[in-house]
């Protein structure tokens, strides 16, 4: 085993711990907790885990090879301006009660979800593969 495989064997190794222990931070948490704010501008428990998930995936599924090895940038950063957008538009609502903006918001929100999986769809592989 070369020495590059046993220094990526560690970092995924350590990766796989911190994985478990946010799973295991999370998992029992009900919906108001994961939702609850310290205060209108801060980010969720919640939005905190979509954020690392997303982050997880962009950097740690395997590069395809081209000019553009982690896909398309475009997709990136809509995913990044939707989430933003999305967040403000909840918070918005929760300030002048205009439901409309909750229903924006959550759309923008689910719209990174459809961004996010369609960026990293040819970079998911078999494991081993």
């Amino acid at each position: 085993m070369s020495e590059t495989s046993i220094s990526l064997s560690k970092i995924f190794d350590g990766w796989d711990g911190y994985q478990t222990s946010i799973l295991h931070a999370i998992q029992p948490l009900t919906h108001d907790q994961l939702i609850w704010r310290t205060n209108p501008k801060s980010r969720s428990v919640g939005e905190l885990a979509s954020h690392i998930a997303v982050g997880v995936a962009f950097w740690i599924l395997p590069r395809i090879s081209g000019a553009t090895p982690r896909g398309s940038l475009r997709l990136v950063w809509l995913s990044f301006w939707l989430i933003n957008i999305g967040i403000r538009m909840v918070i918005m609502e929760a300030i002048t009660s205009l439901t409309w903006l909750l229903l924006l918001g959550r759309l923008a929100e689910f719209g990174v979800v459809i961004a996010s999986v369609a960026g990293s769809w040819k970079r998911v592989k078999s494991f081993g593969k």
